[in-house]
């Protein structure tokens, strides 16, 4: 018989302490995956979700939403997309009328109340008012009919609103994907969410948001108003100003809403009309004023009397021709909001111009930091109240100006000048693309990779990384994909051979990304992207065969 030497003993031992050490740690990972793995929640077919980047996921098949170590929750469908949904996520079944919340969420009551949720929640109530604080500048409105307090925006159950920190919002939900540009107040019955000053107000009572969780939300209201000047015919755009007091042409209105009073009687010189309630007080003898509904109040000859919304001052026998007959003939513009699609943006408008004074409307399409030579000129019809844009690219970010050109007099010359009403940005949706790590070995990488079949790609590839950052590294390999195959219901499969990219070393984590894709010539980005644990297993027999081999 061969004895066994003393290094083949100390081979052996160790590798029993390391049999009994994997068991040990199988068992404590197993039970760390088991209380993971209790929290996931499925999600049925046909439900409303959107991914962390807020786009919209195809739900054509029934999923899992499941929260990772690292805080984030992922839907894994049935069909093999898998998609980041980030720190939570709001999930609506229309079959069943069901709304959800994954992850933390802080109910906020009209009262200033607050209720602390984790998990998953239940939206219960449909006919009730809700209102959920979901993270920094993120929340949650549920309502069985949702409206704006100017009546131009409507939808029935739920919207979520995203806020940027100027106060726009984009406001989502299953019939919605709309960008704010004014700010925008939502009501239910009692209830109103200021969204840019973030307050929920019932009645008397006005509850600061901004207390749950901070805010780095850096809207501020305007109060202030602007000297009028004495111009003729031509309204100015005033991107800030919420109330702007104007003369008998016109200053701009709250947030580069242009409103343009007309002139007042003839019964004296002067008279500023006004964009807010109050008309401006006249000055001088034989003076008028005009309120807000265009009642013009006749002048009288000291000139101290200030016309308001509901008054009318009678003037003394100096003043001729009171004006009651002329009307305000108010013109208006004014951008609403914007639609998003992968490819194209509506924008939503208003147009008021009773005496025909604008010669032209349009609309200014350009690339976020793109050159002027790179921007389309769309010309509106003042009767309509929207337009969209097609032939843009997915996923990126677009600035929209609203304009408009009037005839102004400069240095007694009537010259046709161009004013910008509204200034904008929205950014197109991302085309819908996953990729998922299907079957993983110590040696092997097996994924799929699955594309929108309304949108074929020129090419893309898969980028696979050891680090969450893929912004700031390089691909360790890249590998092509067959567009055409990706595109179909079941998507293209693909191996990796981990040897051939990592050697003898093995990362902890593998990260695939779809990325170098191309949509009509043009770069674009995707948002799909996996990231797997390499487990320790995988790892402990990967060295344990390379050392007895």
């Amino acid at each position: 018989m061969r004895s066994i030497n003393r290094k083949n003993k100390i081979s052996f031992n160790v590798f029993g302490a390391l049999v009994v050490l994997a068991l040990v740690l199988l068992g404590v990972f197993g039970f760390h995956s088991v209380s993971q793995a209790a929290e996931q929640y499925h999600v049925s077919a046909g439900s409303v979700v959107y991914d962390a980047g807020m786009n919209r996921v195809d739900m054509a098949d029934s999923g899992v939403v499941q929260k990772k170590w690292t805080g984030k929750y992922y839907l894994k469908l049935n069909n093999g997309g898998t998609y980041d949904l980030g720190a939570y996520s709001v999930i609506y079944d229309g079959g069943s009328n069901a709304l959800n919340i994954v992850g933390d969420a802080h109910q906020v009551f009209t009262d200033g109340s607050v209720k602390n949720f984790t998990g998953k929640t239940e939206v219960t109530g449909s006919n009730q008012v809700s209102l959920f604080k979901l993270a920094d500048r993120s929340y949650l409105f549920s309502a069985p009919t949702i409206t704006d307090t100017d009546q131009a925006f409507s939808t029935k159950r739920y919207v979520q609103v995203t806020m940027d920190k100027s106060g726009n919002a984009l406001l989502t939900n299953d019939q919605v994907d709309m960008k704010t540009v004014k700010p925008m107040k939502l009501t239910s019955g009692k209830v109103t969410f200021d969204i840019p000053n973030e307050r929920l107000i019932y009645g008397d009572q006005t509850v600061d948001l901004k207390q749950v969780l901070g805010s780095t939300n850096q809207y501020k209201e305007s109060t202030a108003e602007t000297k009028t000047e004495d111009t003729t015919d031509n309204g100015k755009a005033g991107s800030s100003v919420k109330d702007e007091s104007a003369n008998a042409n016109g200053q701009a209105g709250a947030n580069g809403s242009v409103t343009v009073n007309g002139n007042g009687g003839n019964g004296g010189n002067g008279g500023n009309a006004s964009s807010s309630a109050n008309a401006s007080s006249g000055n001088g003898n034989d003076n008028a004023s005009t309120d807000n509904s265009g009642n013009n109040n006749s002048g009288n000859n000291s000139g101290n009397n200030s016309g308001n919304n509901n008054n009318n001052n009678s003037g003394d026998n100096s003043g001729n021709n009171s004006g009651n007959n002329v009307q305000n003939l108010a013109r208006a513009i004014s951008l609403r909001g914007v639609d998003r699609n992968v490819s194209s943006l509506t924008a939503r408008y208003y147009v008021q111009d009773p005496e025909d004074k604008f010669v032209s409307v349009y609309l200014l399409v350009k690339p976020v930091g793109a050159s002027d030579d790179q921007e389309q000129r769309i010309g509106l019809d003042k009767a309509n109240t929207d337009v969209t844009v097609n032939g843009l690219k997915p996923n990126t970010q677009y600035q929209l100006t609203l304009g408009y050109q009037m005839y102004a007099t400069v240095d007694g010359e009537s010259v046709l000048q161009d004013n910008a009403a509204d200034v904008t940005k929205a950014r197109t949706k991302a085309i819908t693309s996953s990729v998922e790590v299907t079957k993983i070995s110590s040696t092997k990488l097996y994924y799929r990779v699955k594309l929108d079949s309304n949108y074929t790609l020129d090419s893309v590839k898969v980028g696979l990384y050891t680090s969450e950052d893929t912004s700031n590294t390089m691909p360790a390999a890249t590998y092509a994909v067959n567009v055409t195959k990706a595109q179909q219901s079941g998507g293209v499969t693909g191996v990796i051979n981990l040897t051939d990219v990592f050697g003898t070393s093995q990362p902890d984590i593998y990260v695939l990304k779809l990325e170098q894709a191309k949509f009509n010539g043009d770069d674009v980005e995707l948002n799909a992207k996996c990231i797997i644990e390499n487990t320790w297993w995988n790892k402990f027999t990967y060295n344990l065969f390379k050392n007895f081999n």
